[in-house]
């Protein structure tokens, strides 16, 4: 790759979501002002499961950098969560003598550049307190020892004690950062305990505050006439909810410029250090209706409106297009066909798709290429357009990444990088250049899930045909595959009933028993209806890895269709007494963790029920997943009749 101008690389996940967006439309205006190309690394997962295979596929888009032709590299810990791959791109960085900079978290040896949150959030306290007068105020924080939540508790003690008010924990109540503990954290204090409504409800994120403000307004309550509310984060229901949220967001304008002008002082001064502190980062306050202020600037609901309408539309095109891609993609009869299926269903005007040369090679068919090996020495170039302008095919060395980057470097919009892989098994990368806009980077995110989705299942079958003398394991092979489910990986109806068959088969003793649990997400509809079938995916498949991280003994997990799911495990006489309520706390606990870190505008939830026979002559399992049903139907109500 050329090295005029300068590359600055940028390794974080998801690209397409709206606060990734937010950094990146951002530092390309200063980067490129000041002579600069982005080159950013997507990985299509944020990698936050250790040992699921699919995550390690995700991950060998880092193995991609560049190291030697950046002049900076820009981490982001928080949407990488595995801390080997981050120091192994860290290091590498460091090694090449380049100023590594990493976002909201230190590293040793790197910049590290950190939004104030801690400051910002008092900030909002003191408003309250200093410009409409509050003397009684609550806090509604996270999960209790949680950092961010301490942190925001600090802050408020903070604002109070310097303006003459006792700090009293009684005030102190911990939400969770999302609606279901905070209503019931607003149930507790005013159903319960009866406790008159205070001056003012201080909130850790918008989400909460949303709920403390339908709370109180269904209560008869006026916001902010009897009650201030304020949140953090300034998601988007924030600026259409009524009265809108006083909040606050990240400015990124500040952060993007000063990182900039980090790296041009590294290269200025040969006697810079780095500093061994993180340099803070303000917010932007929003000063909104829920506090008694007038809007800083209007919101115009027709345009939200609009806007969203055209992103469902654009949603539904998209999940089109991957539905006619993937079947496309399983017609075809060789790897020569695939950019006139390309071509026909994604309209990217510069992509470059480069696959590894042992792919589709016996006798290893590219299995063994993963982790540190994911990628051959040379690629072959199956496909390659720059701004609608086709290049025939050719081979290059994988350090290369670009036959022709001067062709990508003429323009300003950042270069994306994304790794294509089947599970844990790397198969290529592609490149992108598109315009920049949310919706585009979402089309670059559901074109990498269902190409490497569908090059899998055509992998499988070129296999099969190409080597005869490997039937036998061959049709092994296709049977495993006719028993999971396409979309989360678990076992389907038919490979749940032959791995349990298989697994009753093998019980010895009369104390065994067999636990049945019937789960079902919660609200599928209301996310597919307002985020998109993407996003409704996502959620089918969080509930999928939520059970299998839940299930620490062999368990057999399925997904029976739509959001239905089935777990089967055999225990003793002694544990079935306590299975079910540890299997659903632990269960609880990874959709809780996940809903913490997601940074989604939905909260995930599922309901789950359970039934318990003992194992002894014909067990019917149709009706105990029946009794597991209607138990797990008992746990919705419940779940409904609590956000009421």
């Amino acid at each position: 790759m050329s090295e005029n101008p300068k590359l600055i690389g940028v390794c974080l996940s998801t690209l397409f979501d709206e606060d990734r967006y937010g950094f990146i439309s951002k530092f390309n205006k200063y980067a490129v002002d000041a002579g600069y190309r982005l080159i950013i690394f997507n990985s299509d997962s944020d990698l936050y499961e250790q040992f699921n295979k699919n995550n390690e596929g995700a991950a060998s888009v880092f193995r991609l950098i560049p190291y030697e032709k950046l002049s900076a590299l820009i981490i982001f810990p928080a949407f990488i969560q595995n801390d080997e791959i981050i120091a192994e791109i860290a290091e590498k960085g460091k090694m090449q003598n380049i100023p590594v900079i990493s976002i909201d978290r230190e590293i040793e040896g790197c910049f590290c550049f950190a939004f104030n949150y801690a400051d910002a959030f008092e900030n909002i306290c003191r408003h309250v307190i200093e410009f409409h007068g509050a003397k009684k105020i609550y806090l509604i924080t996270g999960k209790r020892g949680n950092n961010y939540a301490e942190e925001r508790r600090f802050a408020y003690r903070c604002a109070l004690e310097s303006n003459g008010i006792p700090y009293d924990e009684n005030n102190v109540g911990y939400g969770c950062f999302w609606e279901g503990p905070t209503n019931d954290l607003l149930l507790k204090w005013f159903d319960i305990e009866k406790r008159e409504v205070p001056d003012a409800i201080i909130c850790a994120n918008d989400v909460m505050a949303i709920t403390v403000s339908r709370f109180l307004q269904s209560r008869g309550y006026s916001i902010p006439e009897q009650c201030i509310v304020t949140g953090f984060d300034n998601i988007e229901q924030a600026k259409m909810h009524t009265p809108h949220i006083t909040t606050c967001h990240q400015n990124y304008d500040e952060m993007c410029r000063r990182i900039i002008e980090k790296i041009e002082e590294f290269y200025s001064d040969e006697d810079m250090e780095i500093t061994e502190f993180a340099i803070k980062i303000g917010f932007n306050m929003i000063f909104s209706r829920s506090c008694g202020c007038c809007d800083s600037d209007k919101y115009d609901i027709n345009a939200a409106v609009q806007n969203f309408i055209v992103r469902n539309s654009e949603a539904n095109e998209r999940e089109a297009m991957m539905c006619s891609m993937q079947s496309s993609i399983s017609k075809m009869s060789d790897m020569t066909e695939l950019p006139a299926v390309m071509v026909d269903k994604f309209g990217f005007h510069t992509i470059v798709i480069a696959m590894n040369r042992d792919a589709f090679m016996p006798p290893h068919f590219g299995s063994n290429r993963m982790g540190k090996e994911s990628f051959t020495s040379k690629v072959d170039i199956i496909h390659q357009r720059y701004y609608w302008y086709d290049i025939a095919p050719c081979i290059i060395d994988t350090s290369e990444l670009i036959p022709y980057p001067e062709l990508l470097l003429k323009r300003n919009e950042p270069i994306i990088v994304c790794g294509i892989h089947f599970m844990e098994m790397a198969m290529g990368y592609c490149v992108f250049q598109p315009d920049m806009g949310v919706g585009e980077y979402q089309k670059i995110h559901s074109f990498i899930v269902a190409l490497g989705a569908a090059l899998g299942n055509f992998h499988s079958r070129h296999q099969i045909k190409m080597i005869n003398q490997q039937l036998l394991d061959a049709n092994r092979e296709l049977h495993k595959l006719s028993q999971r489910d396409f979309m989360t990986g678990l076992l389907n109806r038919r490979g749940f009933y032959d791995k349990l068959e298989s697994i009753m088969s093998e019980v010895n003793g009369n104390d065994s028993r067999i636990v049945i649990i019937s789960a079902d997400l919660d609200r599928l509809k209301y996310i597919n209806d307002t985020f998109g079938h993407l996003e409704g995916d996502n959620a089918i498949t969080t509930v999928g890895r939520a059970l299998v991280s839940s299930s620490v003994q062999g368990e057999i997990c399925a997904r029976f269709g739509g959001d239905e799911f089935c777990v089967a495990a055999v225990v003793d006489e002694e544990e079935a007494k306590y299975y079910f309520n540890d299997f659903k706390d632990r269960f609880c606990d990874y959709l809780y963790d996940y809903n913490r870190k997601s940074g989604k505008e939905y909260v995930l939830n599922a309901s789950i029920g359970c039934c318990v026979e003992k194992i002894q002559g014909r067990i019917d399992i149709e009706e105990m997943i029946k009794i597991a049903d209607e138990n797990m139907y008992i746990d919705k109500m419940e779940h409904r009749s609590k956000n009421k």
